[in-house]
């Protein structure tokens, strides 16, 4: 169900995120809940004579960081991308920019737990960074597990809710990957697992195995490595590692016997990278399911 909702009432509803409000939303906001699909907060927004569409939500069925409104496959955009840094939290971080299915003029960054779309039928990229630096993402302290809608409600319509809503889910507790702390943990019948874990900015790191060979569909994601939708594909030891732009997102791979085996850093230097594929490697996280 949408509502239509006068912005001050929005702290009236329990959600996954903390929104942010812009003053041009002219008082009004669009919620989506108690509905089949994820919570999601859209402002309406008139900005230098172009109307602009701001949407929020909690991304819990995709590796954090990740332009999902931009991305055709996992490893196409619909369009060429460009990438900038802007300063959140007095972090910078990407922001990606491109076209949406529809064709629209579309952005995305993730931050803190907080996913953000951006969609006009104007370009809009003048104006963009001010509009993104603007936010101030603050994550909610509670688990992966408490936050996520296709956890907590059945009723998948696509194979990427059907991976994270299937699975039994439990607290991920006295783990830790370098600025990564253990958050929550998810399996489906020994074949499929998912450990995710949160630094104190509320950015998630999955660790996602799952086994070849099982006749289940869509276990694990296949990533091309001639993909338009990355800025650099190269190989370390039995990694291969994708980066979304020079900070990240980056996707490391590697395949273990029957094992496929995918870790997804939100922000990473490439010069980071070989810290994480040590760390996981000495936690033994690849040589089988918890």
């Amino acid at each position: 169900m949408i509502r239509e909702i006068p912005a001050e009432e929005i702290n009236k509803y329990e959600l996954p995120f903390v929104p942010y409000l812009f003053p041009e939303n002219n008082g009004r906001v669009k919620l989506r809940i108690d509905d089949v699909r994820h919570i999601t907060l859209v402002q309406d927004l008139e900005l230098g004579g172009m109307k602009i569409s701001v949407k929020e939500f909690f991304l819990d069925w995709f590796y954090s960081g990740f332009p999902k409104n931009l991305m055709k496959t996992s490893s196409e955009p619909y369009s060429n991308l460009w990438r900038t840094m802007v300063m959140i939290n007095g972090r910078n971080i990407p922001a990606f920019f491109g076209k949406d299915y529809k064709g629209r003029f579309a952005a995305s960054f993730n931050k803190g737990g907080l996913n953000i779309e951006i969609r006009s039928d104007s370009d809009f990229s003048e104006i963009a960074r001010d509009l993104i630096e603007r936010i101030n993402p603050r994550p909610v302290n509670k688990k992966f597990l408490e936050l996520s809608y296709y956890i907590n409600n059945q009723g998948w319509r696509w194979f990427e809710e059907e991976r994270i809503g299937r699975m039994k889910w439990n607290p991920l507790l006295n783990e830790r990957l370098g600025d990564y702390y253990g958050d929550s943990h998810g399996n489906f019948q020994d074949m499929h697992a998912i450990r995710i874990y949160r630094n104190t900015d509320g950015d998630y790191l999955w660790v996602d195995q799952a086994m070849k060979g099982t006749g289940i569909k869509n276990l694990y994601y296949r990533f091309d490595v001639n993909g338009t939708l990355f800025s650099d594909v190269s190989e370390m030891n039995n990694w291969k590692v994708f980066l979304l732009s020079e900070y990240g997102p980056a996707i490391l791979r590697s395949e273990t016997g029957k094992l496929v085996n995918t870790v997804t850093l939100p922000y990473i230097e490439m010069g980071d990278v070989w810290k994480y594929i040590d760390l996981i490697e000495k936690l033994n996280l690849i040589d089988g399911f918890p």
